[in-house]
């Protein structure tokens, strides 16, 4: 017997004696590729299903290598999901009076986080091939630009917007220019028109950008680091709890 169906046989005799002495028991497990197919017996951790689904695919600069999450959110997202999978099965126990058995691959729940990916590739595959960094493949602007003292992520997510953020910087050259009248055309001009926008915001300081471009009506937001961030007010409005954050992990 392989070590596949000898595992899987375990995980099912287990349940099978549990359930047998409370046949009101909802039992949850993560596993990494779940309890049944050819990876069923493979090791399986954040890092490996990021590589195996595509995620890590889309992960870094276009000219870079692949990347990792910088924060296990393959993990979290698992985590996440057995809450509510439990507490449905809890739900339908009280109409039933029977547990059942739950599973949460870290694998599955990698693919359902691509799911509008592959909704846009089964409609434009160029558009989902490489890296985009902080940028978007079918939006642009919508990306992080460095500042005189950081950087700053900005959007432009419709045309009204496009207009305001043009406005706001004094962009009527670019504003006019056919390589970015519309989104698409700003999509296949995506450097022309970064770079132009790049311009403008390098000599500026990051809260001097998220002024203006506010004050205009557009998404736009400081990069910050993770200490920078639990000091924010709306961290303690919100009851969140702020965290000693090491000062080298960033203001």
């Amino acid at each position: 017997m392989s070590t596949k169906l000898t595992r899987l046989g375990y995980q099912m005799r287990f349940y099978r004696t549990l359930r047998a002495a409370n046949p009101r028991l909802v039992y949850a497990s993560i596993t990494g590729f779940g309890s049944r197919g050819p990876k069923a017996s493979e090791a399986g951790t954040e890092v490996i299903v990021e590589a195996e689904t595509g995620l890590m695919a889309m992960m870094g600069t276009p000219d870079g290598p692949p990347v990792r999450f910088g924060v296990a959110m393959v993990d979290i997202a698992t985590g996440i999901a057995l809450v509510s999978g439990v507490l449905a099965a809890a739900l339908e126990r009280t109409r039933t009076g029977r547990g059942r058995r739950v599973e949460f691959p870290l694998y599955a729940m990698a693919f359902s986080c691509l799911a509008t990916v592959i909704a846009s590739a089964s409609v434009d595959a160029a558009s989902q091939r490489g890296r985009w960094g902080s940028g978007h493949p079918s939006i642009v602007p919508y990306s992080a630009f460095k500042a005189s003292d950081g950087f700053v992520v900005l959007g432009a997510i419709n045309e009204l917007m496009w207009e305001r953020l043009c406005e706001a910087f004094e962009l009527d050259g670019l504003r006019s220019d056919e390589r970015a009248a519309t989104n698409d055309a700003r999509v296949r001009n995506r450097g022309f028109v970064e770079r132009a926008i790049a311009e403008v915001i390098a000599p500026l300081r990051t809260v001097a950008v998220t002024e203006r471009l506010k004050g205009a009506g557009v998404l736009v937001a400081p990069v910050r680091g993770a200490s920078g961030a639990v000091e924010d007010p709306q961290v303690a409005e919100l009851g969140l709890e702020a965290i000693n954050m090491p000062k080298e992990l960033g203001g």
